[in-house]
């Protein structure tokens, strides 16, 4: 019998293997988040021997919007892995391709308080496909709009040059910190760890504008100041053979009204706790549909609830409110979630139970030095969380009068 040959693989060839590989880990770990929130809507109404037709009714608004979550998500996998073999050979009009995305885009603008404005040539043709460069333009205008302020806008310019054709997309909005800028264009990548989730995404919308950008011959850079907003300059190559340009070829802003410019008001972080002996439990988790299905259904367990989607108003609420316990999530989009359980440990006793949809050791030891009583890895069952819970709070004691 011959021996089995091992054939040594390259160290090209490991490489190749370790980018699917990768994705598909990073894909896997994403949808962690949308199953956990699909898991505890269902065993909410089943656990519930009176749920009502309007219970039921809630769970389908609910699945629906978790569902178009992940939706888009596959959408956006299926666009990474095939977005290589769309042939580039139309041309493509980059003035009518704008208007149209920021028309579709319009309703979202509105939501947001932003205005979306247009400026620059309406007539610089690029070669490519019409489809993905709508993708891009897309991705960097809706990115624009979630991550602004009320009151803020989109500016979206494009110039014509010699050879290439410089489109560029800038928001008002929060802007993102220099350490964060070298790795936006990656996979899953969020600044600040869970900025995209924030907004409803995966982490996805750049790393397709990065690679559909470079499939045509070209590059996308960011400057950003943070608190200030961002810039998106994508850079194209012309077509061969370009409309001249006309007299009044300006991009069109009429399908965009102006939006009043209002301030935020801030939430009153004044007391609301009922007077009685029931705990106070507070839940600061960046994912809405997760964090309101917490809520509602610890209220009902009889529990006083209260909910946070950022670290910076979980620890407003956390001083004000003085709860019995703190279900914290890891990633949250403005404060790492280790940090916030760090800063609540500093003044308070308060039990914590952290949150995240990673198991990893070294994020439970972290967790738990920076004064986490309780580690849970999504998707978890509620009754288990509510269990935890209620052990935690035996431990803590009664509740102070």
């Amino acid at each position: 019998m011959k021996p089995r040959r091992h054939h040594k693989r390259s160290p090209q060839h490991q490489a190749d293997q370790e980018v699917p590989n990768q994705l598909i880990a990073d894909t896997a770990h994403e949808l962690r988040t949308p199953l956990t929130a699909m898991r505890t809507q269902l065993e909410l109404v089943r656990a519930n021997p009176g749920a009502t037709l309007d219970d039921y009714r809630a769970m389908a608004v609910a699945l629906d919007h978790t569902l178009a979550r992940v939706e888009r998500m596959v959408a956006d996998m299926l666009l990474l892995a095939t977005a290589e073999r769309v042939p580039l050979s139309a041309e493509v009009a980059l003035g009518p391709l704008l208007e149209e995305a920021a028309a579709d885009l319009r309703p979202l603008a509105l939501a947001h308080n932003v205005t979306i404005r247009l400026s620059g040539e309406a007539d610089a043709q690029v070669a490519g496909d019409e489809t993905l460069l709508a993708q891009v333009f897309r991705n960097l205008i809706e990115n624009g709009i979630r991550y602004n302020h009320p009151g803020g806008e989109v500016v979206v310019t494009v110039e014509r040059g010699d050879r290439s054709a410089l489109a560029s997309v800038r928001d008002t909005g929060i802007g993102i910190a220099p350490d964060e800028r070298a790795r936006i264009f990656e996979r899953f990548y969020r600044v600040e760890r869970s900025r995209a989730r924030h907004a409803g995404g995966a982490g996805l919308g750049l790393a397709i504008v990065a690679q559909i950008v470079r499939q045509h011959g070209g590059d996308v850079a960011v400057e950003s100041v943070l608190g200030h907003g961002s810039s998106f300059r994508v850079r194209l190559p012309l077509a061969d053979i370009q409309a001249p340009a006309r007299a009044g070829s300006e991009l069109n802003n009429d399908f965009m009204p102006t939006v009043v410019s209002s301030s935020q008001s801030k939430p009153d972080m004044q007391s609301r706790r009922r007077k009685t002996m029931a705990r106070t439990l507070l839940f600061i988790d960046d994912a809405p549909d997760i964090n309101r299905l917490l809520v509602n259904y610890f209220r009902q367990a009889g529990f006083n609830t209260l909910g946070a989607h950022d670290g910076r108003t979980g620890l407003e609420l956390s001083r004000a409110e003085q709860p019995d316990l703190i279900v914290l999530d890891l990633g949250l989009p403005d404060i790492d979630g280790i940090d916030v359980c760090r800063e609540i440990r500093n003044g308070s006793s308060v039990p914590i139970v952290m949150l995240t949809k990673r198991g990893d050791l070294q994020d439970r030891v972290k967790g738990l030095a920076a004064g986490a009583d309780y580690y849970l890895v999504k998707p978890f069952q509620i009754e288990e969380l509510k269990a935890v819970i209620e052990a935690v709070l035996r431990r803590a004691g009664p509740p102070v009068a």
